[in-house]
């Protein structure tokens, strides 16, 4: 027999439930992680993430309103990869030449690129690469002042057009794992 709670406490499950479902899809957090953050047991996240997928499946079978909530979802996360690859790019443009600083707001702009792309293609705006470039193989680090100015191009192109460029010279091609 189901134990009867308030109104204020099912808000509060749902609330809960959403929260949980947001840092593992969007964030990507591990069931520990979740936990942790919400101050729930493992197995109340694994409950929480087992009856989310169950209810949106359910409710994206029958209803616009529930996709169009997905596509606004999807458009939040993307302006915040917008904003943090706007700071990021300010930071690496502030940045001295050459510097490890530079290197790490470069990553966190190329990062935040491949989030924002991901969300466009899982939302069907966006079609998936059949192939992924690969900078480096190496520390981002190590790329020349030249190389460095060659991916920045690469990147504003890609998020001006919302395709992939042509790759710099020293970019290696392999399939895409799927």
């Amino acid at each position: 027999m189901p134990i009867a709670t308030s109104p204020e406490k099912k808000e509060a499950i749902r609330e809960r439930r959403w929260k949980t479902w947001r840092l593992r899809v969007v964030q990507k957090l591990t069931l520990a992680e979740i936990a942790s953050a919400v101050g729930v047991s493992h197995g109340t996240v694994e409950n929480d993430l087992a009856l989310a997928r169950k209810t949106r499946t359910d409710h994206f079978r029958r209803s616009q309103a529930a996709q169009e909530a997905a596509l606004n979802a999807g458009i939040e996360v993307i302006e915040e990869c917008d904003a943090i690859s706007r700071q990021a790019w300010s930071d690496l443009l502030a940045a001295p030449r050459g510097s490890a600083t530079r290197a790490k707001f470069l990553t966190v702009l190329l990062t935040a690129v491949q989030r924002r792309n991901e969300i466009l293609q899982s939302l069907g705006m966006l079609e998936r690469a059949a192939d992924e470039v690969i900078v480096h193989d190496g520390s981002i680090r190590d790329l020349t002042d030249e190389e460095t100015d060659q991916l920045i191009a690469m990147l504003k192109a890609e998020i001006r057009k919302g395709e992939r460029p042509s790759p710099p010279r020293r970019v290696e091609k392999r399939r895409a794992v799927s």
